[in-house]
C-alpha cells in the first residue's frame, strides 16, 4: 500500500498537466507514491502525452467530461494510498511538501483535512483558505465584488484577510487546488459532491467534514506551491461564463448547507440588486466599461442555465 495518492483531475490542459508531472518528479520523492491522473476526455493529446512520458502514472480515460468532483472521485475510488492529495493540473511543485506534511499528520492526528500556501506565478499569496460562505458573503460577491469589483467587508472576511497566513491555524475551508485528505475522512463522509460539476465542492466537503466527522480541517503554511489558475478572478477580465455557473454552484451549495428557504432568499435577492445596477449602468452603458457591467448583468438575470464541458 503507498502511502501517499495523488490525484489530478485534466480536461485539456496538456502542457499544464506536463509541467506541473515534471515538478512533482523534480521536487517530490516518489518512493510509496502513487499518482493518479483522471482524464476527463480531453481532446488536446493529454492521455496520449501522460502514456508516453510517464508510464508509471496510473491513468483513467473518461468518456466525457464528468467534472471535477466527479473526476476526483473516481480517482479517489482507484487509490488505495494512506493519504490523498487532491491536485490541480495547473499547480507548480516549488519543494518538497510531502515530507513535512507526513511529519506533521503523524503528530496531529486529529487533522483529517490539509491546504498548504499558494502563491500565484508572482509568487503572492492566493485566497486559499476561508471562512465558511453564507447568504451574506456571496450575496457581497455576486453583485459588488464582481460587478463593480470594489472593496467588500464580506470578502475582508470570509477570506481572513485579517491574518498573515503564516501560521498553522484551524480554519473552516481549504482549495480544493491542494487538499491533504486522510483516507478515514472519505470513508466517514464520502467524497465530494457530485451535483457540484466544478465550485464549491471543496467548500462543501470541508463543512461535511466538520459538521459530521470529529476531524479538522487545518491550513499549514509550512510548505507552499504555485497555482497558475483563478485568471477570472484577478481584476483583468470577467468570464461571464464562469460567473454565471459559479453562481449556479454556489445557488447549489446554499440549499445543501443551509436549506431551500435561504437559497430561495439568496436568488430573490441577487434579482432584486441586479435589476437595480442594469438601471444604473444602462443609463452608462455609452461608456464601454460600464456597457460590459451592464451585459454581465443582463446575463446574470437571463433564464440560461450554463454548462461547461
Amino acid at each position: 500500500m503507498p502511502k501517499l495518492s495523488i490525484i489530478l483531475v485534466s480536461y485539456n490542459t496538456k502542457q499544464l498537466t506536463e509541467d506541473c508531472l515534471r515538478s512533482l518528479n523534480t521536487y517530490v520523492d516518489l518512493k510509496d507514491i502513487e499518482i493518479i491522473v483522471v482524464d476527463n476526455n480531453s481532446v488536446d493529446g493529454s492521455a496520449e502525452m501522460i502514456r508516453e512520458r510517464f508510464p508509471a502514472i496510473i491513468l483513467v480515460e473518461n468518456e466525457s467530461n464528468m467534472g471535477f468532483s466527479k473526476g476526483n472521485n473516481i480517482g479517489i475510488r482507484r487509490s488505495s494510498g494512506e493519504y490523498l492529495l487532491l491536485l490541480n493540473t495547473d499547480t507548480i511543485i516549488i519543494e518538497d511538501f510531502v515530507s513535512p506534511i507526513f511529519e506533521y499528520l503523524e503528530k496531529n492526528k486529529a487533522v483529517g483535512v490539509l491546504g498548504c500556501r499558494v502563491l500565484s506565478k508572482d509568487r503572492e499569496l492566493k485566497v486559499t483558505c476561508w471562512n465558511q460562505p453564507n447568504i451574506f458573503t456571496e450575496l457581497s460577491f455576486f453583485t459588488v465584488e464582481v460587478i463593480k469589483n470594489i472593496y467588500s467587508p464580506f470578502a475582508y472576511w470570509k477570506n481572513m484577510q485579517y491574518w498573515d497566513h503564516l501560521s498553522v491555524r484551524e480554519v473552516d475551508c481549504v482549495s480544493g487546488c491542494f487538499m491533504w485528505i486522510r483516507r478515514e475522512v472519505v470513508e466517514a463522509v464520502g467524497g465530494l459532491d457530485e451535483d457540484n460539476f466544478m465550485y464549491y465542492e471543496d467548500t462543501e466537503f470541508c463543512r461535511r467534514v466538520r459538521k459530521h466527522s470529529e476531524y479538522k480541517v487545518v491550513f499549514f503554511p509550512a510548505t507552499s506551491i504555485i497555482h497558475l489558475g483563478g485568471a477570472s478572478g484577478d481584476g483583468k477580465e470577467v468570464d461571464p461564463k464562469v460567473i454565471k455557473f459559479s453562481y449556479q454552484s454556489c445557488c447549489n451549495y446554499l440549499e445543501v448547507a443551509f436549506g431551500k428557504s435561504w437559497q430561495r432568499l439568496f436568488k430573490i435577492l441577487c434579482g432584486l440588486i441586479w435589476r437595480v445596477e442594469l438601471c444604473v449602468f444602462y443609463l452608462l452603458k455609452r461608456f464601454r466599461p460600464f456597457a460590459k457591467k451592464y451585459n454581465l448583468i443582463k446575463w446574470m438575470l437571463s433564464k440560461t442555465e450554463v454548462k461547461i464541458v
